[in-house]
């Protein structure tokens, strides 16, 4: 913390620069000022501009199908604050199906490569089966939709996690 002027970026990026520099150390920085594209071009690195471009949290990266699914599920337990072990299996199982609808199979590698699901796909199959549930479930899944869809909806969405700004 200080005032405007008094060192803060500097020593932030004398600090990324060392480790980075010197141990090989991936760094992520969240920028909104855009002061830092640059450094991260010069070092050989990506800016993503989230006013153009967007991240799906469903996206496998370097993880296992069972491994993203249970972050998600960590994640969302957190994000949407989950009340009951009810509502993180209904998840949790929802999540499943958004996956295998877009033709992932748990035990086979060459199925991750697929498009990932978003969000919106699980809250989509959540819609479609609600009331077809008993209505002790259909409780539990009115319930995570309201938390979803507000994290869905807005100008921070969840969904492909898109950050407006005016500024690169």
């Amino acid at each position: 913390l200080g005032q405007s002027g008094s060192g803060k970026s500097v020593t932030a990026k004398t600090f990324a620069s060392r480790f980075y520099d010197l141990y090989g150390t991936p760094i992520l920085i969240i920028d909104y000022a855009g002061e830092y594209g640059g450094w991260v071009l010069s070092r050989g690195g990506t800016v993503v501009d989230m006013r153009y471009n967007t991240i799906n949290p469903f996206e496998l990266g370097p993880a296992t199908l069972t491994d993203r699914i249970r972050q998600m599920v960590d994640a969302f337990e957190r994000i949407c604050e989950f009340r009951t072990i009810n509502q993180k299996n209904a998840f949790t199982y929802y999540v499943m199906r958004a996956y295998q609808a877009k033709g992932y199979v748990s035990d086979d590698p060459k199925t991750w490569s697929a498009q990932p699901p978003t969000l919106e796909d699980v809250i989509e199959i959540m819609e479609k089966d609600i009331k077809s549930l008993s209505m002790t479930k259909q409780l539990t899944v009115q319930s995570l939709l309201d938390r979803l869809r507000t994290l869905a909806s807005g100008p921070v969405s969840y969904t492909h996690l898109t950050l407006p700004t005016n500024r690169e």
